[in-house]
């Protein structure tokens, strides 16, 4: 790695970003939705309690 570089950590918020923007060009990126969240699963993003 070169100096003064940072490495990051991609996040399923960032893969669901990207999946995102790309679904308007290429419909089988919707397919990879799946990939990003469990069947059932539910995602709290902010402090607030599910409703």
């Amino acid at each position: 790695m070169m100096a003064g570089t940072a490495t990051t950590t991609e996040t399923v918020l960032d893969r669901y970003i990207k999946i995102f923007d790309r679904a308007v060009h290429d419909a089988g990126a919707v397919e990879e939705f799946r990939s990003v969240y469990a069947p059932g699963a539910s995602v709290q993003l902010d402090e607030r309690a599910g409703r």
